[in-house]
């Protein structure tokens, strides 16, 4: 109501302070705002005093977090998974995605793409399959998220990361005029290994596209396997 605030009587609403962890050693510090800051014995009375409420995901088991099925669970339940390779082993019931792709709100949504790239990226997967993970989320698919999770070959996956990053860099030196046998020795690799790429990526000039890059040399050595 319009003008409420300048009552006599009124009263702001409570604001409940909560921290989120989702780190695996168990928090040690301390849950009171004032003992964090400096002199806060000299200025106590001018510091806000109040603890907050920790939440630690990891006092909690995905199937109690399934169990409440609201719009945090599964972020929770994600948050606690440290590489891809569990993603393979997450089976969640399709019941509890469908109904957290209903029901959640687009800022829940938006936080889930967030961790979820955070996660795949952390293991070096292609930018082009990670945003098509992140549209099943947009798209509020996720049963088609966590089953395509499940066909993951996460070793393969890392080392086409692997391979993107260098190229990324091998790209970098070509544009300071390095040739192949300088970049080869720069990063400590083979020779021929660098200057298959290297003879690749100088035709990507000047923008040198990783992941285009990236398809020719895998058209290539399937073209070159072909031809045995």
């Amino acid at each position: 109501m319009s003008g409420i605030s300048k009552l006599k009587g009124f009263k702001y609403p409570p604001v409940f302070p909560i921290v989120y962890y989702n780190g695996e050693e168990n928090w040690t510090a301390d849950k009171s705002f004032a003992s964090r800051i400096a002199l806060s014995d000299v200025f106590l009375s001018y510091i806000p005093n109040f603890n907050y409420h920790l939440v630690s995901a990891a006092d909690y088991e995905n199937e109690e977090l399934i169990s409440k099925n609201d719009a945090l669970s599964l972020i929770m339940i994600v948050n606690k998974i440290k590489e891809t390779g569990a993603l393979n082993d997450l089976i969640l019931p399709k019941e509890y995605l469908d109904s957290w792709s209903e029901k959640s709100p687009t800022d829940v949504l938006d936080v889930l793409e967030k961790v979820i790239a955070v996660l795949l990226r952390k293991q070096n997967f292609p930018e082009d399959e990670i945003q098509d993970f992140l549209s099943l989320i947009k798209e509020r698919r996720m049963s088609d998220l966590f089953e395509g999770f499940r066909g993951i070959n996460v070793i393969e996956e890392r080392k086409n990361g692997e391979e993107i990053k260098l190229i990324k860099q091998i790209s970098k030196k070509i544009l300071k005029g390095m040739s192949a046998e300088e970049i080869a020795e720069t990063f400590e690799e083979p020779l021929d290994y660098v200057k298959e790429i290297y003879d690749i990526a100088v035709k990507y000039a000047p923008g040198y596209d990783a992941d285009e890059i990236y398809h020719e040399l895998v058209q290539s050595r399937n073209n070159a396997e072909a031809g045995k």
